[in-house]
């Protein structure tokens, strides 16, 4: 009689062959690399927290920001981005990354339940996910690994067992998942006081399962609603890793029991691999030996402390990641491509000209005509606002946000929405309660104060080299002393900086070519 596989063998049994045929085949001679990636002119990032750049050394920002150690940020380099779209999220399942590109699908009962995230900020980001998968020239796409590893699906798959013990501790610790440390620690303890702890190793494997089957359940959708929006698109698929991998029982132990969830996450590599309908047609980028900080054994008292950080990359990891995205795309073509020169006749070709053909070729700044630049022209406030809400990717402005801005002197529509963002954004103030003052004309401080608050960097205000530094308002001199610190501002040659001055529209090219270039 023969004995047929099950499933998860003949997936494994499947996985193993694809390991021994990767070693054979090796990486494609065309693999790029962080030195000579193809360019790609709007790259979108999309995912949980590990493409978001969460971790130890960013536990405040939970998405939606560029983060240096990051592997957005190295592969937004690598390709010479000229527009960069963070869109993910720390917490995210399939399920939210669906709900936020799909404008149809309602979710489920575990809705943005883990890292919460207000209807607000959903409402505010749903336009900007279209904006940029529409636009994008590269996507990457990385998530899976908290559809299955949080206890929503423990909760989940009890559901039918609604009487027990185990499944009313759960639902009375965590009644909207994990949303702390603590909460988790007193939900264990309350486990280990009941002695449930072996039907909850049982729940915990069966929410695994569950987990699983929500991932599966969403892939597919998400790749088909971004090809409907994008056909043309780039789209590398990002692989998870083991996120458990280092964990030990006692510091004693030599098996790691973290290996106990190999098997689930190669599952979900091996789908995006080759269950999905779609896997032929985007890249995949195997990205299983990414190094994560070393974790306590589980019998440490810091072990849950640390674990909700310390499961992410190391700063060499994100490299790694950000290596293993580049070798799926194509090298830079050797071939030489077309000069492109300004269209203004009255830029010349001085001190200036490079960093107007910066801030011009990739979107800060606009003519003041088709072939008029006014290099001289002096800078208003309203025009500084704009260029910073186009660095910032022109996020959507809520009504929320229009109610609450003050300001009742904005009176044109070219730069309405950019100062009520910069506002909100706590970037600009207004010249009294009630006004903004879009049309006077922005003084050199002024510039660099607005910079600096939206940089969200401050440097210590060492003015030594700056002649005139006691003409610089209080407010002003930490956002000068940056600006000087990053060489994002020189001064004249006279050693001043000439604070109340107006700032010229050349100078303001120059300024923001050297910053988004620092970034």
């Amino acid at each position: 009689m023969k004995h047929r596989k099950s499933p998860l063998s003949r997936l494994l049994t499947m996985a193993l062959a694809v390991v021994m045929l990767a070693g054979i085949l090796g990486v494609g001679a065309s693999a790029a690399s962080i030195e000579n990636a193809a360019h790609y002119g709007t790259y979108v990032c999309l995912g949980d927290s590990i493409a978001a750049g969460y971790g130890p050394y960013n536990k405040e920002i939970k998405g939606f920001a560029r983060i240096e150690p990051a592997y957005h940020s190295i592969v937004a380099d690598a390709v010479r981005a000229d527009t960069f779209y963070p869109l993910a999220r720390t917490g995210f399942r399939t399920t939210e990354l669906r709900y936020m590109i799909d404008e149809t699908y309602p979710g489920d009962d575990y809705l943005f339940k883990i890292y919460k995230m207000d209807p607000e900020l959903r409402a505010q980001m749903r336009p900007e996910f279209a904006k940029a998968l529409k636009e994008a020239d590269l996507i990457t796409l990385n998530v899976g690994s908290n559809d299955v590893l949080n206890f929503a699906n423990v909760k989940a798959s009890l559901a039918t067992q609604s009487d027990s013990e185990l499944y009313k501790l759960i639902s009375q610790y965590m009644p909207d998942g994990v949303t702390s440390i603590e909460q988790l620690n007193a939900l264990l303890d309350a486990i280990n006081s009941a002695g449930k702890m072996p039907e909850m190793a049982l729940a915990f494997a069966a929410g695994l399962a569950q987990g699983y089957h929500n991932f599966v359940e969403n892939w597919d959708p998400i790749i088909r609603k971004i090809y409907e929006v994008n056909p043309d698109v780039t789209l590398v698929v990002v692989g998870t890793y083991n996120p458990m991998k280092t964990t030990k029982l006692t510091d004693a132990s030599v098996i790691t029991i973290g290996k106990a969830f190999d098997t689930v996450c190669r599952q979900i590599n091996t789908y995006m691999q080759y269950g999905s309908r779609y896997a032929g047609k985007y890249l995949y980028a195997d990205v299983w030996d990414t190094e994560i900080y070393e974790l306590p054994a589980v019998t440490d008292e810091t072990f849950l402390l640390n674990m909700m950080t310390n499961v992410h990359p190391t700063e060499a990891g994100h490299q790694y990641m950000a290596e293993q995205i580049l070798k799926v795309l194509p090298e830079r073509s050797d071939e030489p491509q077309p000069v492109k020169e300004l269209p203004f006749k009255d830029v010349a070709k001085d001190w200036a000209y490079d960093d107007i053909f910066y801030a011009w070729e990739h979107g800060l700044m606009n003519g003041k005509d088709a072939d008029i630049f006014d290099p001289d022209g002096t800078t208003t406030r309203a025009e500084f606002a704009t260029v910073l809400y186009r660095l910032a990717g022109t996020p959507a402005v809520t009504a929320a946000q229009k109610e609450a801005c003050p300001f009742a002197d904005l009176a044109a529509d070219w730069y309405r929405d950019a100062v009520i963002w910069a506002y909100d954004a706590k970037v600009v103030n207004g010249v009294s309660a009630t006004e903004f003052a879009p049309n006077e004309k922005i003084t050199r401080e002024q510039l660099v104060t607005m910079l600096c608050r939206y940089s969200g960097k401050t440097g210590a205000a060492d003015l030594s080299k700056i002649t005139d530094a006691d003409a610089i308002s209080d407010y002003a001199k930490p956002a000068v002393a940056w600006a000087v610190a990053n060489g994002i501002v020189t001064g004249f040659d006279d050693g001043s900086f000439r604070p109340q001055g107006s700032a010229t529209r050349a100078q303001m090219a120059v300024i923001m070519a050297r910053f988004d270039r620092a970034k």
